[in-house]
């Protein structure tokens, strides 16, 4: 942007609008397991699951949370990022599994 502001300085009789898209679909996570918040640790793995009927130990704790987005898996690729709590926590995709039922 800061190119933008230089080059219209440059050109004051030229005219520009800019739009940007800062943000990609609103994830949310499904309840937590106990109902309390979820400490991540970096350099820790976190699993996203898009099963929202999966129950049991492991869901909503540090190691594995659910949400709401089910195309996921084909939204991200490897090495990619996915950005938590309004941009201020990222994870990097790692491994991405989609598993059908048969």
């Amino acid at each position: 942007m800061e190119n933008l502001r230089e080059a219209l300085k440059r050109r004051p009789e030229a005219c520009c609008a800019l739009m940007l898209d800062t943000q990609g679909p609103e994830i949310h996570t499904l309840e937590h397991k106990e109902d309390k918040p979820i400490k991540l640790k970096k350099g820790h793995t976190l699993e996203i699951c898009t099963d929202q009927d999966v129950e049991g130990e492991q869901m909503g704790d540090e190691a594995r949370v659910s949400c709401n987005y089910e195309q996921l898996p084909s939204s991200v690729s490897l090495g990619g990022l996915v950005y938590i709590q309004d941009g201020s926590v990222h994870c990097q995709i790692i491994e991405i599994l989609d598993v059908s039922e048969n």
